[in-house]
């Protein structure tokens, strides 16, 4: 029953043209259509955070999120230049138990996007927040682990919704 109710919504989700959005844009010409990758030369991404330990996983999500996209290029090979600054990355009990413990966590990060071309003018900026809610768990290991689960979540999402705007800018 779960595999025919699965495929049933599968059917009807591609039969009204449903289509995942990612960095593409269609470039429509006379003779037929093309699809046109957005590349971007990612500059330095600095952490204005007071927690610098995350640094190297930060760089790491954001690079992989775009590397899924196959927009990332060398400096002369790329369409956009895109800066990244990691500008939050807060922490505070989201739900506490009638003892005083924290049950869920509210983990809040905001990055700074700034896209320019070749020639360096800014055609983009932004600065978009993210939440994300997770457990703290029963040890250190637990909460280390739904943290940086937390943490990779919201920072995918955030990177999301740059992308989906930034197309959306460009059209």
């Amino acid at each position: 029953m779960l595999r025919s109710m699965t495929l049933f919504l599968l059917l009807t989700t591609l039969a009204c043209g449903y289509q995942m959005v990612g960095l593409k844009t269609k470039a429509v010409s006379k003779s037929k259509n093309t699809t046109e990758t957005i590349t971007f030369y990612l500059e330095e991404i600095p952490n204005n955070t007071t927690d610098q330990t995350i640094t190297t996983d930060m760089i790491q999500y954001v690079t992989q999120f775009f590397s899924n996209y196959d927009s990332l290029r060398s400096k002369n090979e790329a369409q956009y230049y895109l800066s990244i600054v990691f500008e939050e990355f807060n922490i505070t009990a989201a739900t506490i138990s009638s003892s005083g413990e924290a049950v869920t966590l509210n983990l809040v990060v905001v990055y700074s996007f700034k896209v320019s071309n070749a020639s360096g003018k800014i055609l983009y900026r932004k600065k978009i927040p993210g939440l994300q809610v997770f457990s703290p768990g029963e040890s250190s290991y637990e909460y280390s682990e739904n943290m940086e689960e937390a943490f990779i979540d919201v920072t995918e999402d955030i990177m999301s919704e740059f992308k989906n705007d930034f197309e959306a800018s460009r059209n």
